[in-house]
Formats: structure tokens, sequence, C-alpha cells
């Protein structure tokens, strides 16, 4: 299959300057704009032309691509669909308009979203700090050509490949608020009944809060102990941890003012990002980030305090204090009032977050095998095999 240069094949874009051409609002794509994991656009700004930036400058129609020219690496793309045409796009992307009778718009979209697209643009990308390549580099990149009725074809399977991806993804965003609907249907929002009697955590837990070990001492790192910061834990990772990127000797934790975790503690990021919440499923340590909750389980069950606090998560944010960063203090923590439903409902509500966790798992596992087998796909498309 031959391969010619993107730039080849594409049509120049009309450029404009909102602030002296234009007048009220326009829509405004930003790289703030693209979400760089599914390459889509999933918002665009509306804002005011007498505001407009100095990088909005480039109007865009149905079927453009923009390919994002700073960091090559992580593959800013999206394929500008019929709802954000006309709309304005930052400078900061290379705006591809295909030929319709010699490319096809699809498959562009998929090819630039290819390894072999992403290297070629990093052998070319200058900058330490902020890496970029221009407009030229991307435009001379190869495009490998079939005929155009062979690139609808390719680009049908691969939209098709890709559809089975974005089910798989909905029904995990379903998932992660699902556990939210059923504690909100079993005990009312913020947990709020009177019937029950209301505490404060520092009276049902032991709150700890983290430390970090002096980083230059060799022998307090890289033992058995997991210890863990804020980075990581992520709501698309579900209620547990098990596992962490950094690790702590026995002489690691006995040099700082903190204490093991026993399994099933509740873990709070008290530092920003502020109310990020897991549950520990082996012993572990965490750094100054966290205040950590070792639940008295004759009163509480880790999993119903897991979500009361992952829903208490706006407050707790405007609960921080401090100059440099925010931060959620352990007396603070301490003094957060819940009321404690009879532990057998607890339990109750834990058993259906373990359920909807072992289909998460099961989603994800799918997930990843649809992903290998759409860059499989996609790699046998472009070499002619598909």
């Amino acid at each position: 299959m031959r391969s010619v240069p993107i730039g080849s094949l594409v049509n120049p874009v009309q450029k404009w300057n909102p602030r002296v051409e234009g007048k009220g609002e326009i829509s405004y794509i930003d790289i703030s704009s693209v979400d760089r994991h599914t390459h889509s656009i999933i918002a665009a700004k509306t804002i005011q032309t007498t505001e407009a930036p100095s990088r909005a400058r480039q109007i865009v129609t149905s079927g453009d691509i923009l390919v994002s020219t700073v960091s090559p690496s992580s593959n800013t793309v999206a394929y500008v669909s019929s709802c954000f045409d006309g709309a304005t796009a930052s400078t900061g992307f290379c705006v591809l308009r295909p030929q319709p009778d010699a490319l096809h718009s699809r498959y562009l979209y998929h090819w630039v979203r290819t390894t072999s697209f992403v290297r070629y643009l990093m052998k070319f990308e200058r900058g330490a700090i902020f890496p970029a390549v221009s407009d030229q580099i991307v435009k001379a990149a190869p495009i490998p050509i079939p005929t155009i009725e062979e690139q609808r074809r390719i680009a049908a399977v691969l939209d098709a490949a890709e559809a089975l991806r974005a089910k798989r993804r909905q029904a995990l965003a379903k998932l992660e608020s699902l556990t939210q609907v059923v504690f909100n249907d079993m005990f009312g929002r913020n947990v709020s009944d009177k019937r029950w009697v209301t505490t404060k955590l520092g009276d049902i837990t032991e709150v700890i809060s983290g430390a970090t070990p002096k980083t230059s001492e060799e022998s307090y790192w890289n033992g058995d102990i997991y210890w863990a910061t804020p980075k990581d834990l992520s709501d698309l990772n579900g209620p547990y941890i098990d596992t962490t990127s950094r690790t702590l000797s026995v002489k690691g934790i006995q040099s700082c003012p903190t204490s093991l975790l026993p399994v099933h503690s509740v873990l709070l990021s008290s530092r920003a990002p502020i109310g990020y919440v897991a549950i520990n499923k082996v012993p572990m340590a965490t750094n100054q980030g966290f205040k950590s909750f070792v639940p008295d389980r004759a009163c509480i069950d880790s999993r119903f305090l897991y979500e009361y606090l992952r829903q208490y998560r706006p407050r707790l944010e405007a609960l921080g204090s401090g100059a440099t960063f925010k931060e959620v203090s352990k007396r603070v923590v301490e003094k957060i009032e819940i009321s404690l439903p009879p532990l057998q409902l607890q339990e109750q509500f834990g058993n259906v977050l373990d359920a909807v966790e072992t289909m998460r798992i099961k989603l994800s596992e799918a997930l990843v095998d649809l992903d290998t087998l759409f860059a499989s796909l996609q790699q046998r498309a472009f070499r002619g095999e598909l």
C-alpha cells in the first residue's frame, strides 16, 4: 500500500479573528475540550467574541480532524461531529480537512490515533517543558492510501469496534453511579434519618494521619509494606486498593509518625485532590496526604463508611484550609457527624457494593480485551491485511 503525506490530501482551513470580525458568542474548542482517552470533543466553551483568546482562530466544519501539536505523545486528537460545525478551534490544533474524493475523514481519524503516527510526530517534537510539533510536521506525516472505497470499508470496521468499546465504557460509567443510587435509596441522602443515632467519626473510628520517611535514606524504602499516595487512588479503580506504586521497609515506617493500617481501613485523601476514598485489602501505610479510618466493626462497616465519605466529598473540599495548599485536618475529620443505621443494614449495602465491584472488574477485563482487539484491527487495517 502506497503512502503519501497527509498534507497532500487535505484542504486549507478558514481562519479569522473573532475579536475583530465577530459579534456575540462563539463556540471555542481548546485542548481541554478534548478527552484524550476517547479521542472526542467533550465540550466546547461558549465565549464572547470580545473575550476570545489569541489562539481562537480556526473555523472548523463537520468531518475535520483535530490533532494537538502540543505534547504529541498524549495523542490528543478528535473528530469534529456535526454538533461542533462552525466552532472555532485553537491554533494549538492542526486542523486536517480531508479532500472528499481522496481521503475519507473517518479513515484519517483512525490513522492519527495509531502508534505509527504518534511515533512519527515524536521524532520531530521540540521543547523540554512543553514538547510540540508544527502544523507542517503533522501534514508531512505519511499515511497509507488505498482506494477511497477501501478507506470507507476500513473505517466502518474500526468504527464498529470502537462502538463496542464505547458501550463498555458507558456500562462502567453507569456502574460508578449505581452504588450512590442504592446508598441514597437505603439510607436517604446524607444519611440523615433521625431514627438513627448521630455520632462523630472520631468516636467510632481511629483516625490515623500518614507520613513520609526521609527520602534520602535508602534503607527506608523498597520493602514489603505498601505505601499509598493520593495518585494511587481513583474513582475508576473501584472501592478497593491492594497495591501501591511505592513500598516501605519496617525501618521506614518506624522512622515516621504513622501506623500500619489494618485490612479494611478506609483511606481518605486529605490534601489536593481532597476526598478520594479507598478500602485497603492488604495492610498498608500512607503519606501525609491521607487521613485514614480504622473503624470500630461493632458499629460501622467500612464499606458503608467508604460510600458515605465518597458522597461527602464536596463538603470535605469546603473544609480544607491552608495558604500554600488546602488540607483537611485530623481534628476536622474527627468531628464529621454521621447517622449510624443498624449494622445489619450497613452490611447489606456492603454486599451490594461488592457485587457491583465484581461486575466492574468483569467489564474492565472485557474492555481490556476489546482494546487489544481494536489495536490489532488497527494495525492490520493500515498494513492492508484487514
